[in-house]
C-alpha cells in the first residue's frame, strides 16, 4: 500500500515501503533507549519495534527506582501501512534529526511511569559488525545495529516522584537494529540437531567526559567468540574519528545462585598494543523482561499480537524473591566504570543461556556458586583475666586460643566478603539455592530471677560485720 514515505527516494526493493524484502516472520525493526542518573538511583529503558510479517507494533517503558521497585508500561497495536506513525498507546518516538536528536515520551497513565524526554547524541553512532548466525541450516540471526552514546533532558515522573532531567547528570545510550532475530516462541518443524548449545551476550556503551567506549561480545558454549567489537567514540566537536579497539578478554562476576551480571573487568587493546582495562562497579539493576525480553511464560514478548490496541502496566517489588526468579534472564546494570584515573558511566547488558564452559556451566540449570558460610572455630575455655597482664586477650595469647574475630575483621561465623564486591542490587538470592544454615539454639531463659554472682569466701572483717547485723536485727535496735 502506498504511504507518504513512498514519495522519498529511499526504496530498497521494487515493492512499496510497507513490504520488506524477506518473508521471514522474525523480521523486525526496533528502537531502544536507556536513561540513568549518575548516582544509579533511577534507570529507565524505552523500546519500540515493528514486525511487518507479524502485523504487530509494540512499545515498552520500564524504570527501576533505587533497586526496590521496577515500573512497567507496555503497549501493542496492529501495524498500519504508514511506518512513519511511531506511537503505540501512550508511548511514542520521534526522529527530530537523524543520527543525532530524538524525542521520546510516555503520556500520563495509571501505572506510575510517564516522561517527556529528548535524547542528544554526543558522538557519532557506532555501526556494529553485521550479525549472522545459523542454527543448523536455518538462519537464526541476520541483522544490523547501530549504537550511540548521549545525554538527556526533559521530565520524568516515576512512583510519584518528579525528576528534572538535565544533560549534566542524566546520561545514556540508544540503539537501532533491524533484520532477522528470534521473535516467536516456537518456530515449528523438527528440532535442529546441531543448534548452538549456549549463548553468551555482553553489550556496553560507556561514556566518559570527553569520549565513549563501545564494547560487545557474543560467544559459544565453549567461550569461542563468533561476534565481537569495540571502539573509541570521540565527541562531535573533537574533530577525531572513531578508533577501533580489540576485545582481549573479560572477567565477569555473577551474583551467587544466579546468572545475573554483578560487575567485573573487560580488557581491550588499542592499535598500538596498549591495554585498556574497564572495571565495572554495579549501581542499579533492571530486568529486561520489562522491555519485552521475557524468557518465561506469562509475560509479554516482542511481536506478540494482543489485539487492535492493548495497554498494560504493573509494578514489581524487587524484594520479592519468587518474582525476581521469574524475571531472571536478560538484564541491564548501570555501572560506574573506572579506566585508569578516569570514571565513566553506562549500562552493561548481559544474557547467558544454555551451557558455558568458561564458568563451569555444563547444563542449562547451572548457576554461579554460592559461598558456604565459614564454620565457627571450636570453643576453647579461656583463663580468667587475672592470669596475665592485659586481661583475656593476653590470656588467649598465652594459651594459644583463637582470636575473637577473623582476618577480615568479622566474626568467624560470617563468610568474608570480597573487598571489591558490590552490594546486591535488586536480585535477592532464591531460597532454594541458599546455603543451609546450622540451627541456632535459643538460650534458656530465666524469668523474674536475679542473676546470682558466684559465692566466694568472706574475709574476717566481712564475717564480723555480718554477725553484728544479725545480732542487731534480733534485738530490734537497728
Amino acid at each position: 500500500m502506498l504511504t507518504p514515505l513512498d514519495d522519498y527516494l529511499i526504496h530498497q526493493t521494487p515493492e512499496t515501503l510497507d513490504r520488506v524484502a524477506t518473508s521471514d516472520r522474525n523480521f523486525y525493526d526496533r528502537y531502544y533507549f536507556n536513561c540513568h542518573d549518575l548516582a544509579g538511583e533511577t534507570f529507565l529503558v524505552i523500546a519500540m519495534g515493528v514486525y511487518p510479517n507479524l502485523g504487530v507494533m509494540d512499545a515498552f517503558a520500564t524504570c527501576v527506582q533505587r533497586n526496590e521497585r521496577q515500573f512497567v508500561v507496555r503497549a501493542s497495536r496492529e501495524l498500519e501501512a504508514d511506518r512513519s506513525w511511531t506511537t503505540v498507546g501512550p508511548i511514542g518516538v520521534e526522529v527530530v534529526e537523524g543520527l543525532r536528536l530524538f524525542h521520546v515520551w510516555c503520556d500520563e497513565n495509571e501505572y506510575g511511569l510517564s516522561f517527556d524526554l529528548t535524547f542528544q547524541g554526543v558522538a557519532p553512532p557506532f555501526q556494529e559488525p553485521h550479525f549472522f548466525r545459523r542454527a543448523g541450516p536455518r538462519v537464526m540471526m541476520d541483522y544490523t545495529r547501530l549504537t550511540q552514546p548521549g545525554r538527556w533532558h526533559g521530565s520524568l515522573k516515576v512512583g510519584g516522584e518528579d525528576h528534572d532531567i538535565r544533560a549534566s547528570n542524566w546520561w545514556g545510550a540508544r540503539d537501532h537494529s533491524w533484520g532477522i532475530r528470534p521473535i516467536e516462541r516456537a518456530a515449528g518443524g523438527a528440532p535442529v540437531k546441531d543448534a548452538p548449545r549456549g549463548f553468551f551476550w555482553a553489550w556496553a556503551p560507556i561514556q566518559f567526559d570527553d569520549h565513549a567506549i563501545m564494547f560487545t561480545a557474543s560467544e559459544d558454549h565453549d567461550g569461542s567468540s563468533w561476534h565481537k567489537a569495540a571502539a573509541w567514540l570521540h565527541v562531535y566537536d573533537s574533530g577525531l574519528a572513531e578508533e577501533p579497539l580489540s576485545v582481549v578478554r573479560h572477567d565477569l562476576r555473577l551474583k551467587p545462585g544466579t546468572r545475573t551480571f554483578d560487575g567485573g573487568q573487560v580488557v581491550l587493546t588499542e592499535q598500538n598494543g596498549q591495554e585498556v582495562t574497564l572495571d565495572f562497579q554495579p549501581l542499579s539493576l533492571l530486568h529486561m523482561a520489562g522491555a519485552g525480553y521475557a524468557y518465561q511464560g506469562g509475560m509479554w514478548r516482542h511481536g506478540e499480537h494482543h489485539g487492535p490496541l492493548a495497554v498494560e502496566g504493573e509494578t514489581w517489588d524487587l524484594k520479592d524473591e519468587a518474582l525476581v526468579r521469574r524475571l531472571a534472564g536478560q538484564s541491564e546494570t548501570v555501572c560506574r566504570v573506572r579506566k585508569g584515573e578516569q570514571i565513566g558511566y553506562g549500562a552493561f547488558e548481559f544474557l547467558l543461556l544454555g551451557l558455558y564452559e568458561p564458568y563451569g556451566f555444563t547444563s542449562p540449570a547451572d548457576v554461579a556458586p554460592i559461598e558456604e558460610p565459614v564454620a565457627a572455630e571450636p570453643h576453647v575455655d579461656e583463663p580468667t583475666a587475672d592470669l596475665a597482664p592485659g586481661g583475656t586477650e593476653a590470656a588467649r595469647q598465652i594459651e594459644g586460643a583463637p582470636a575473637a574475630v577473623g582476618s577480615n575483621g568479622e566474626s568467624p561465623s560470617v563468610a568474608p566478603r570480597a573487598i571489591d564486591e558490590a552490594p546486591t542490587p535488586g536480585e535477592p538470592l532464591p531460597q532454594e539455592l541458599r546455603a543451609e544454615e546450622p540451627p541456632v539454639e535459643e538460650p534458656e531463659r530465666v524469668v523474674d530471677e536475679p542473676v546470682l554472682e558466684p559465692e566466694r569466701p568472706m574475709s574476717r572483717a566481712e564475717r564480723l560485720l555480718r554477725a553484728r547485723r544479725e545480732i542487731e536485727q534480733r534485738e530490734g535496735t537497728r
